[in-house]
């Protein structure tokens, strides 16, 4: 496993993979962000350099070859706009973020540089149902916001999916179906991200009605992890064995999950053995899968 970790103290301990700890410095001692995101860049990259088995395996590396250099390259032209422990964190997430590849994340040990909570949101929060970007849920006690099942189609000069996209790398692999749509709930949060500024005015269309919103930003509170919440919530994927077409087996797995029906699943695996084995073609969907426990892929 590699990892990565600033010397300095009581800001966060940022991770490539996974990490033991962290050193301290003296409370209140200046820290600069900057610097400090140049150097830990640099040492990811040399990490992940010096580790990686994708330097030596050339199969399916090439990208991981490129953007080990260029991801740098990017974000070391990016460093001006880093000042505080969130740009910090933002700058090391999008590096990482570039490799597109899951076990190589950047996340923080310390909760003030926890990149994954909002420092203010405008009172509703949007979800993508479809390939639409849907408010679904809002604050009781917000004024001037779009009603819940209201459809944004932008922001600030970007329709929606120009404005989803230009948060790519640092809140997943938006080219992927199921990274966009946990994604979605965090596109009208102001998380520090200083490479993504935080929209102003909004468009919406209403049951054929639209509307401009002039987006009124306030700190979080209990809501909004309710709002989020319903923001991903949706019927969860069954794990299934099926015949497709003719000589096409379609085997679904949407994670490694507990709740999901293992004995049910391994079951229909056993019997449909023979023509799995012979199938021409044999899709393992996982789309949507965000791990779990390894475990399950054992009967």
């Amino acid at each position: 496993m590699i990892g990565v970790m600033p010397r300095l103290g009581t800001f966060p301990c940022l991770v490539v993979a996974a990490l033991a700890g962290c050193a301290h410095a003296p409370q209140g001692a200046t820290v600069d962000w900057r610097g400090l995101a140049e150097r830990d860049l640099r040492a990811m990259h040399d990490l992940l350099r010096d580790n990686s088995p994708a330097m030596i395996v050339p199969e399916d590396s090439a990208h991981f070859r490129r953007w080990l250099d260029e991801g740098l390259t990017d974000a070391l032209a990016r460093l001006p706009e880093v000042s505080d422990e969130r740009g910090y964190g933002f700058s090391l997430k999008g590096y990482a973020g570039g490799f597109r590849d899951s076990h190589i994340q950047v996340w923080s040990l310390s909760e003030s540089g926890d990149l994954r909570k909002p420092l203010a949101w405008p009172g509703f929060a949007v979800g993508l149902r479809g390939d639409a970007y849907v408010v679904v849920a809002r604050s009781s006690d917000v004024v001037n916001a779009p009603a819940v099942g209201a459809r944004l189609l932008g922001c600030d000069g970007k329709n929606a999916k120009e404005l989803a996209i230009s948060r790519d790398r640092y809140d997943g692999n938006l080219s992927l179906e199921g990274d966009r749509f946990f994604a979605a709930r965090l596109l009208l949060l102001d998380r520090g991200n200083p490479f993504v500024p935080r929209p102003e005015v909004c468009r919406f269309e209403d049951g054929g009605r639209l509307s401009e919103v002039a987006l009124h930003w306030r700190a979080p509170g209990l809501d909004v992890e309710k709002a989020l919440a319903v923001a991903i919530a949706k019927k969860t994927r069954s794990l299934a064995v099926e015949k497709y077409a003719e000589g096409v087996w379609w085997v679904t797995i949407p994670g490694l999950a507990g709740e999901l029906d293992w004995p049910g699943f391994f079951a229909k695996v056993a019997a449909a053995r023979g023509a799995l084995r012979a199938a021409p073609l044999l899709v393992v969907d996982g789309r949507g899968n965000h791990g779990g426990d390894s475990t399950y892929a054992y009967p």
